[in-house]
């Protein structure tokens, strides 16, 4: 296939291009640090991409990925940052299917299916459940578009901006002893290659206009998270009340239909993050 990967200098990105290439497709990494560098929110650029890549497939990842970024603005940079590169992707997309990389935080509290209403509780979970609103209006107008939302994603490779790789990034500083925020937030984390390999098989095989989730099924205390990935390391903050969701969780059964498959146990992912933040001996 001819692929375009819009923000494929990210960290999901650069895993999906490699896996792409490793199996024989063109691939076009296109976005911020790509090797085409665009910027998604004005649509005569992404025309101009879309008329050189001529995509077959588009894995919209074009936006970003750490919640922290689109919570500290109003309303309008979630609607910059996250539903207007969608909205020119969609319209410059043509005939060409768009796997789109959501968020289950779109559902808000409580472990839950594909099939359960979207209820976000932030303006990330907002704006999230906005582009994908776009993206069914694209379905109805006989786009072709898939959506994947995934729990949590991490890996080795991840930039220490996020949760556990900021934990492996003081770990392998030699501290052992710092704040972690609230341990007792329930999350679901999956490794970047099985995310990857799932994208993959929804521009392959996914249902047009359906929605995937894509986890584990099993949230775990972030505490687990911090044992595993720092042992014999103390967390200095007390336990304090929080606005962020309490669990957030989901269903894979519908990805595993199609034939998806996790690879990567949550202990193997985290040793090896641990390890890709270590000093070289």
């Amino acid at each position: 296939m001819r692929a375009l990967v819009t923000g494929g200098g990210g960290f999901t990105g650069r895993q999906l291009c490699a896996v792409l290439r490793a199996r024989g497709h063109e691939v076009w990494a296109a976005g911020h640090d790509a090797e085409h560098a665009v910027d998604f929110r004005l649509v005569e650029l992404v025309a101009e991409l879309f008329t050189e890549a001529r995509p077959e497939v588009v894995f919209h990842l074009a936006a970003s990925s750490h919640a922290a970024d689109l919570q500290r603005g109003p309303a309008d940079v979630q609607t910059e940052n996250v539903v207007h590169p969608l909205l020119n992707v969609l319209e410059c997309a043509g005939e060409a299917r768009v796997v789109i990389a959501s968020s289950a935080v779109v559902y808000g509290r409580g472990p839950t299916t594909e099939d359960a209403p979207m209820r976000p509780v932030d303006l990330y979970g907002a704006a999230r459940a906005s582009a994908e609103a776009m993206a069914q209006r694209h379905v109805q107008r006989g786009g072709d578009v898939v959506i994947a939302r995934a729990t949590g994603i991490t890996g080795p490779g991840q930039t220490r901006r996020f949760l556990l790789a900021g934990w492996a990034h003081r770990y392998g500083a030699g501290e052992r002893r710092f704040g972690t925020g609230n341990l007792d937030l329930q999350r679901d984390y999956i490794d970047v290659r099985d995310v990857a390999d799932a994208y993959v098989l929804l521009a392959e095989r996914g249902e047009r206009g359906a929605v995937y989730n894509l986890c584990s099924g099993e949230a775990r205390p972030l505490r687990e998270h911090f044992a595993l990935l720092c042992p014999g390391t103390e967390s200095t903050d007390a336990l304090e009340p929080t606005r962020e969701l309490p669990v957030l969780a989901a269903s894979p059964a519908r990805a595993e239909a199609l034939g998806w498959r996790r690879h990567y146990a949550l202990e193997q992912t985290l040793a090896e993050l641990r390890q890709s933040y270590l000093p070289s001996p």
